[in-house]
């Protein structure tokens, strides 16, 4: 059903956009549909996964354990939807799933991959995820190098960095002399990391990150929730004087001096600026992807976040160092010369150029 009401769609376009290629959603149904048509599709990546990110969300989820005999046989069919995992074996779908997928051709030939399926073009946002694209198996064929939309807007919020911070300061109602701390806050995912924190629930992790933060003196402190997070969750942060921003992520990054995230897809967007991070991966999940990225640094632990906030916060000497690292790798990590859009709009352009236009 979902194939036939995507060829129906399809066929009033010349082009298929899409944020990533994911064998948990329906996004191979859109791929097939637009190729029956003729009509090419390319990807433009919104975030960084590997393996590990969807092996971590369903580690502790049964539904997924090779245990089942369901899962247990489809993954004897078809192997490339097992994945070993902490000595676990997963499958990335449940078995009605798995052959579902593989029965109407709209399989991916690596499943646990993000972006591995027949979309035509993937619009690559620096070397570091060009490099990134290339160890997950992707072919050069497909890989496009264009920037991103949001080194756009970080090149704009950079030119009047001055004038954006005085209104920042002026709507949180902060001191416009004192740098600025941003805190990507990570969504609750309790439900199956519990037994790697050290936290009893959500509102223990965020107390404890807020008070750590705003015991830092001579700083201003802004909190940015995670899109699943509202307000309302965590309203008794208030209590502690921290300010919430409403602000995009991407216009608040380039302000700040100090960037605390927890394995944020952002976090690409401080390196690209040369700020350093602290990636509190709160609810140890081991991911890599910013391993390579020595102003990246990560710890597990209460006592080490605490720690090392406050060396960076306090010590000069140790946030120059941090920050010549950082900036030495930043260009790596984005294209900060304002033309992400036009790149992109050319490979749009060239891939449609065999379509007649609707």
């Amino acid at each position: 059903r979902r194939l036939q009401t995507a060829l129906k769609i399809i066929a009033q376009y010349d082009l298929l956009i899409l944020a990533e290629d994911n064998v948990g959603y329906e996004t191979a149904v859109w791929i097939k549909a637009a190729h029956s048509r003729g009509i090419p599709a390319v990807i433009v990546p919104f975030t960084v996964a590997t393996a590990l990110e969807p092996a971590e969300s369903i580690f502790g989820n049964r539904a997924y354990s090779i245990k089942k005999i369901g899962n247990r046989l489809a993954g004897k069919f078809y192997p490339h939807w097992v994945y070993t995992h902490k000595g676990r074996k997963l499958v990335r779908l449940p078995a009605p799933q798995i052959l579902a997928k593989e029965w109407l051709g709209i399989s991916s030939p690596a499943p646990w991959i993000m972006n591995a399926g027949d979309a035509d073009a993937i619009a690559v946002e620096s070397e570091m995820m060009l490099r990134h694209y290339r160890r997950e198996g992707i072919a050069d064929d497909r890989l496009v190098m264009t920037g991103a939309l949001t080194d756009d807007r970080l090149v704009a919020t950079r030119s009047d960095a001055c004038g954006m911070y005085a209104r920042l300061c002026e709507q949180l109602g902060f001191d416009r002399e004192r740098p600025l701390i941003l805190c990507a806050l990570p969504p609750d995912q309790l439900l199956f990391n519990k037994d790697q924190t050290n936290f009893n629930n959500y509102s223990e992790m965020v107390e404890f990150w807020i008070r750590t933060l705003m015991a830092l003196p001579g700083w201003n402190v802004v909190l940015k929730l995670h899109p699943r997070t509202s307000l309302d969750e965590i309203a008794h942060i208030e209590q502690f004087g921290v300010k919430v921003s409403s602000w995009d992520t991407v216009d608040l990054v380039p302000l700040c001096r100090i960037f605390v995230a927890s394995v944020s897809a952002t976090i690409r967007w401080a390196i690209a600026c040369g700020i350093p991070v602290i990636n509190f991966d709160v609810y140890r999940l081991g991911y890599t992807d910013y391993a390579e990225a020595k102003g990246v640094l990560t710890v597990e632990k209460k006592s080490e976040f605490s720690r090392l906030i406050r060396k960076l916060a306090g010590d000069p000497l140790f946030y120059k160092e941090i920050r010549t690292i950082q900036e030495a790798a930043g260009p790596a990590w984005g294209i900060l010369d304002g033309k992400s859009a036009d790149r992109m709009l050319c490979l749009f352009s060239d891939m449609m150029k065999s379509s007649s236009p609707v």
